[in-house]
């Protein structure tokens, strides 16, 4: 397996990541992936730069449910798709 580098953290999704954002997002019927893309890209760059922290979960939680609000999006999808890109890291 690959070790990931900072270099590998950019600013866009791996083809698998986007596949399983897409996933994701047909279990709540969600069609526009796009911001979800984007929010994604964002809660990869925390993991990778916190993914020590004993609280992330809860961190991770924090933040999806603020980005929810903010960008009007489904939190519960938010949420599901920061946990998968933590568990695969």
């Amino acid at each position: 397996m690959k070790k990931r580098t900072r270099k590998d953290c950019s600013d866009e999704l791996s083809g698998e990541e986007k596949g399983a954002i897409d996933l994701i997002l047909m279990r709540y019927g969600i069609k526009p992936a796009s911001d979800y893309y984007k929010f994604g890209i964002k809660i990869k760059k925390i993991i990778d730069r916190y993914r020590n922290n004993p609280n992330l979960d809860k961190e991770i939680s924090e933040i999806a449910e603020e980005y929810a609000i903010k960008e009007e999006l489904n939190k519960d999808a938010l949420t599901d798709i920061a946990m998968h890109l933590k568990n695969k890291q």
